[in-house]
């Protein structure tokens, strides 16, 4: 005699169950008679049983716990070309003993869970999880068609010690694609497939030739702005040398008068407190090189402020004519790199474009490499790309059909609040 169904598949019945505090094991069958011969492909064969076999197939996590199918499967004979042949069973994955809906379980857990948390979660070997994942990243990448962005962001990513390229749809904020190597052959050959290229706009980018010269050559119509903040995180850079170089010649006793000196040259002005402007003015007495380091970082960072390009280009003239001589060799970095690519900087203005989403996504990322240690590339990089956030979301509720809920809320026949006791009661 049966048990309840617990498995949910039409015609199947379940023998069996036993659990333990990890595991379920269910004993089930299909008592089903074949509607084809898979010998000589007769439908509706004469067939008789000839006998029974047993075989395990795994099944999705049930509350909790892995579920394993032992089926009883049966062998038959058929009548028309005298051959035996297995019941057929659609429901299971014959190559991986396991049904197509835990296929379809591993293949999405997969995409943003690692392959150690999936194989435990369902009770199949970490290689079987790997290989469901690997065949199912390529029928993804099969059917994948390149949104083109009007917005277009590109950055490098260190992933499994090398650099890497991004592209990011900054408008829509999503990644668009990732790429083995940053050099200017493999993003030119990119974007030479990128569909529908004139739709880009705003390409945002750091200061990496290879990508404004790809950018330029194959997106003329694009303009390519370099990031915000890659710039005035330049400007810190060469004011914190300069605190380190000084520091390096300082007695101990000095050193100490320097009382949180990164930590206070690091911030806007404006947002100086009463303590810090106390530390400042100790130090910045002993040390002008360092105050006027942090004045002249101070007003590059209000270049930035500027309400358009011709205002900006006025702006950074004179902050450049500003410079004493000393000064200048402490942002020599930052006055380099800012004329060599003054045009993409100032395409700032106008467009307010930067690249934080590029970096925003640059740290899921990382965090995709970390979570898998030993992944390939092509793993992190599917993982990125078809995984999204892996969140999914609020259970979504909707109403109860109108019919089902007038069925489970009709009253009973002769219970106190059906009409037939009501009418028999007098009750109008």
């Amino acid at each position: 005699m049966g048990v309840p169904n617990r498995l949910g598949m039409k015609d199947w019945i379940v023998l069996e169950t036993q659990e333990d505090a990890y595991n379920m094991r269910v004993v089930a069958g299909k008592p089903v008679q074949p509607e084809v011969c898979p010998r000589c492909g007769v439908e509706n064969p004469r067939v008789y049983k000839h006998d029974q076999q047993e075989q395990t197939f795994m099944d999705t996590p049930m509350h909790g716990k892995r579920v394993g199918i032992q089926v009883v499967r049966q062998r038959y004979r058929c009548l028309e070309c005298d051959k035996t042949f297995q019941q057929l069973l659609p429901e299971m994955d014959e190559k991986r003993n396991m049904t197509r809906r835990l296929v379809d379980y591993i293949r999405e857990r997969s995409l943003v869970r690692t392959f150690t948390e999936v194989a435990d979660d369902v009770g199949v070997n970490e290689k079987t999880v790997r290989n469901v994942f690997r065949e199912y990243v390529a029928l993804l990448e099969e059917d994948r068609e390149i949104e083109t962005p009007t917005w277009l962001g590109i950055d490098e990513l260190f992933l499994i010690r090398k650099p890497r390229c991004i592209f990011t749809d900054v408008k829509r904020r999503a990644i668009v694609d990732l790429l083995a190597k940053r050099d200017k052959l493999s993003v030119s050959k990119w974007l030479t497939n990128l569909p529908g290229k004139a739709t880009v706009e705003v390409v945002t980018m750091d200061m990496w030739k290879p990508y404004r010269d790809a950018a330029q050559a194959l997106l003329p119509a694009a303009k390519v702005v370099v990031d915000k903040f890659h710039v005035v995180r330049m400007a810190n850079k060469c004011l914190d040398d300069t605190r380190k170089r000084l520091r390096a010649d300082m007695t101990t006793a000095d050193r100490r008068k320097l009382m949180r000196d990164r930590h206070i040259i690091l911030k806007r002005e404006k947002d100086l407190d009463v303590m810090d402007h106390a530390a400042m003015e100790v130090w910045t007495n002993s040390l002008p090189e360092l105050y006027y380091a942090y004045q002249a970082k101070e007003r590059f960072y209000g270049v930035y402020d500027a309400p358009d390009r011709k205002e900006g280009q006025e702006r950074y003239d004179a902050w450049l004519g500003s410079l004493d001589l000393l000064t200048r060799v402490n942002f020599k970095e930052l006055i380099t790199a800012t004329e060599n690519w003054k045009p993409e900087i100032l395409n700032f203005f106008g467009t307010g474009a930067t690249n934080a989403y590029t970096e925003a996504a640059n740290g899921l990322a990382k965090i995709a490499n970390r979570n898998g240690r030993g992944y390939s590339f092509e793993a992190i990089r599917a993982k990125i790309i078809y995984g999204g956030s892996g969140k999914r979301g609020k259970f979504c509720e909707s109403p109860v059909d109108e019919e089902i809920f007038a069925e489970m809320t009709r009253p009973v026949v002769g219970s106190p609040q059906s009409p037939e006791k009501k009418e028999t009661d007098g009750i109008q």
